[in-house]
């Protein structure tokens, strides 16, 4: 049988926290008749991981569509390997960084309240992460 691993597509990788179900897709209907394989590395061990077929219709007929679910139980770096037919698939190994939101503090005397027009500074410690994993989300009282 023909297939290529090569047009298998994965999505849904973007963030995750510490001790919460992290959801992902991967499609391999254009990629031909074959088998997903999904292992899940973080420090060197392997992270469990459920992988659910998607089906339709009454005869529950498969999609080429595949869930994989599982929750990350420490910060840090995680690779996702990812195969088709026992071969690495496009992108694979994924690096996904899990933070630990139980790590992350915001002090300063501008938090509750800050003048209009004004200069105001508040400080966010998050034990190991990057700056460019951050995202600072302000919001105002209306009137």
């Amino acid at each position: 049988m023909c297939y290529d691993a090569n047009l298998v597509q994965v999505y849904g990788l973007d963030v995750g926290l510490v001790g919460q179900e992290l959801k992902f897709t991967i499609d391999a209907h254009k990629a031909g008749v074959g088998d997903v394989g999904v292992t899940i590395l973080r420090e060197g061990r392997q992270i469990s991981c459920e992988i659910e077929e998607e089906k339709i219709g009454p005869r529950k007929l498969p999609t080429g569509k595949f869930r994989i679910s599982f929750t990350p139980n420490g910060a840090g770096k995680y690779k996702i390997h990812i195969a088709f037919n026992n071969m690495e698939v496009k992108g694979s190994p994924f690096i996904l960084d899990i933070a630990d939101a139980n790590s992350v503090s915001v002090y300063g005397d501008n938090l509750r309240m800050a003048a209009v027009d004004r200069l105001s500074t508040f400080m966010v410690h998050a034990a190991g992460a990057e700056s460019k994993d951050l995202s600072v989300v302000i919001t105002g009282g209306i009137e």
